[in-house]
C-alpha cells in the first residue's frame, strides 16, 4: 500500500506484532517482489540469529525446520525460482498429513522405520501413488533442512516406492481411424447437460477444431494432457 511516501510500503505480523516495512520501490509488482524478500529476510534471521532465537523443544524442532524451509522457498519464488503456488500447497501438505502424524516424534527419532510407518499410513488412505511420493519427498525436504540447521545429523533412508510400470494407453490404427471420422461427422453438433430435474445448464458445441486438433496431436506427437 502506498502512505504519503512514494515508495509502495507493507504491513506483515512478524514477532508477535505488526511491522510495517518500506519496499523503496515505485512499481507495485517490483514492490511486490520486493516484499516477499523483505518478510523472508526477516523469517531466516529470525531462525538464524542465537540471540533472538529461543531453544526450541525436541517436539517443535520440525515447526522450527518448516518455518526456516518455508522462509527459503519464499526468497526462492521472489527470484522466479519456484513457482507462485509452491509454499501454499506444501504448507497445506505439512499442516494437513505431515504434522498431525510425527506430531510426537523428536526429530532425532525420525528415521527410516518412522518414514516406513508413515508410508503405510498413506497406504491406509488409500492415497495415489504419486500423492504418496509428493508427500514422503516434502518430509524428505524437510529433514534435508533439519540437517542443514544442524538439528539432525544425516537424513535418514526414505522407503521404497512402488514403480508403476504400466503403459500409456494408446489408440490402435482401427480406433484412432474411427476417432478421427467420428469427429468429422459429428460437426457443429451440440451436445446438452442437464441437471437430475431436466433443465439445462451447459450446452458444448463439437466445432471443426476438434478434428484439426486430433490431426494435430497424431503429427506432433503431443499428448492431449499437454496441450
Amino acid at each position: 500500500m502506498l502512505f504519503r511516501s512514494k515508495y509502495w510500503q507493507f504491513r506483515v505480523f512478524y514477532d508477535g506484532n505488526q511491522r510495517k516495512r518500506t519496499t523503496k520501490k515505485t512499481d507495485e509488482n517490483e514492490a511486490k517482489r520486493e516484499a516477499k524478500l523483505i518478510y523472508a529476510k526477516m523469517l531466516q534471521d529470525s531462525h538464524s540469529n542465537p540471540r533472538k532465537q529461543t531453544q526450541p523443544t525436541s517436539r517443535s524442532t520440525l515447526q522450527v525446520v518448516a518455518d526456516a524451509l518455508w522462509a527459503k522457498q519464499e526468497a526462492m519464488i521472489a527470484q522466479g525460482e519456484l513457482h507462485k503456488e509452491k509454499n501454499k500447497k506444501d504448507q497445506y501438505i505439512y499442516e494437513r498429513h505431515i504434522k498431525p502424524f510425527f506430531k510426537d516424534y523428536e526429530i532425532k527419532r525420525i528415521n527410516n522405520h518412522a518414514l516406513e510407518l508413515f508410508k503405510q499410513e498413506l497406504i491406509k488412505r488409500k492415497l495415489a501413488l504419486s500423492t504418496q511420493k509428493g508427500y514422503l519427498e516434502l518430509t524428505r525436504k524437510l529433514l534435508r533442512q533439519a540437517a542443514d540447521m544442524d538439528h539432525i545429523d544425516s537424513v535418514p533412508n526414505m522407503p521404497r516406492m512402488r514403480t508403476d510400470d504400466s503403459s500409456r494407453g494408446y489408440f490402435d490404427e482401427n480406433e484412432y481411424t474411427r476417432l478421427w471420422q467420428t469427429a468429422k461427422r459429428m460437426k457443429d453438433k451440440v451436445y446438452e447437460y442437464k441437471t437430475a430435474e431436466g433443465k439445462v445448464y451447459r450446452r458444448t458445441k463439437v466445432t471443426w477444431e476438434c478434428y484439426e486438433l486430433i490431426m494435430f496431436m497424431r503429427n506432433t506427437f503431443i499428448r492431449p494432457t499437454d496441450v
